[in-house]
């Protein structure tokens, strides 16, 4: 704030709105045919509170029979922002599969150059995760998703696909992802 007034020693500057450092949320998402996944968020200046779930649909035809069966993995996250492009994280994760356990989960977030988001997470059983992720916008309505991870427990997994944007709110979204196959359905942002 720049004044060229005399104010004199005791003069606080009022900063308005912005010094306030609000909270503000948001959600975002997509539910396909396969799989779903989102986040939902309580953010401020530098702190990310937020929920991450993962959820994906198998089939199983063996037997004769047709089953389904869902495996899943949230996350229950605090990020600080250190800076614009270096992030925080801890927090607990959840999930069902069965080579892995419910444990907490603390690591590091990087923006590359050209927007890549990277990040380094170990949990509490000694496991690490590696992920790269990149969304191309192609037209002003048209994207390319990609997402790469590799787990120390889970070894490698990625997908890619395609999202337009039907409303400032809604998208239509068809992707493959390496462990949930293909599929197709409707994205959210709030």
């Amino acid at each position: 704030v720049f004044s060229y007034d005399e104010q004199g020693e005791e003069h606080v500057p009022n900063l308005g709105e912005m010094g306030e450092n609000p909270l503000y949320f948001m959600a975002s998402g997509n539910i396909q045919s396969h799989m779903s996944m989102g986040m939902l968020t309580l953010m401020n200046q530098r702190n990310d509170f937020m929920a991450t779930w993962d959820v994906g649909l198998h089939h199983d035809h063996s037997g004769g029979g047709h089953t389904h069966s869902y495996d899943y993995e949230a996350d229950v996250l605090w990020k600080h922002y250190v800076d614009l492009n270096f992030r925080t994280l801890f927090g607990y994760r959840f999930t069902n599969d069965a080579d892995a356990e419910n444990r907490f989960v603390g690591g590091v977030e990087y923006r590359l150059p050209y927007m890549i988001w990277s990040g380094l997470t170990v949990d509490s059983e000694g496991d690490a995760r590696i992920t790269a992720m990149k969304d191309f916008q192609l037209t002003s309505r048209l994207s390319f998703l990609t997402n790469v991870e590799y787990d120390t427990g889970s070894q490698l997994r990625w997908s890619t696909g395609l999202n337009y944007t039907l409303t400032k709110n809604l998208s239509l979204i068809t992707e493959y992802d390496s462990d949930h196959g293909f599929g197709g359905g409707i994205g959210f942002e709030f």
